[in-house]
């Protein structure tokens, strides 16, 4: 026979909890299904689950009973708790807002660097590359800044400007692409071709 029941369901690994209501069988193995809760299930596998019933209630009142268990443990607050619906009944548009995504998304970046370590590998280390690095953006520093020349695609000199930078806002273009020109990358940039001074 099918009956509404208030639930906890409890994390036998790390100790977190989700509180939620159920309409069915009170042994039909059901654990959960907050988008949060179901990730750290397929994480850690039902096996490591223990599912405690609260309340038995009547379908009528199943939400009412359910938010106020909500309240009493205070679980969005908590972050023991894998809720993130501070309503009884969950839902779609709730869990798919901008600040409930953000949380969720927290929560897995959080489980993934503890399992994995941080997601940028480098944080905290210095990388080997790191002269060579700073030896590049110098360089590049240093050519915003030297003068260039312009030329157009019959060889015909048209004036000097003071960087890159300038001549790229005048040309209204990217400073990258004139560079590349006068390194000999590119053979033209904005239909001109630029010398180094």
């Amino acid at each position: 026979m099918k009956q509404a029941f208030i639930y906890l369901t409890t994390n036998n690994v790390n100790g977190k909890k989700y509180l939620g209501s159920h309409y069915g069988k009170l042994d039909d193995g059901y654990l959960g299904s907050g988008k949060l809760f179901l990730r750290a299930l397929n994480r850690y596998g039902a096996e490591n689950f223990t599912r405690e019933i609260l309340e038995v209630v009547d379908r009528d009142s199943q939400f009412e009973r359910e938010q106020h268990y909500l309240e009493k443990y205070n679980v969005v607050d908590d972050q023991q708790y894998y809720n993130l619906n501070p309503k009884a009944g969950g839902g779609f548009d709730y869990i798919n807002n901008h600040t409930v995504l953000k949380k969720v998304n927290e929560e897995r970046f959080r489980t993934l660097h503890k399992v994995y370590g941080h997601p940028k590998g480098m944080k905290g280390k210095k990388h080997p590359n790191r002269e060579l690095a700073d030896k590049k953006l110098a360089e590049y520093i240093d050519s915003i800044k030297r003068p260039i020349e312009k030329w157009d695609l019959y060889g015909n000199y048209v004036c000097t400007y003071k960087s890159i930078t300038e001549a790229a806002k005048d040309v209204g273009g990217r400073p990258s692409n004139i560079k590349y020109t006068a390194d000999g990358k590119f053979k033209k940039a904005y239909n001109y071709v630029w010398k180094w001074k």
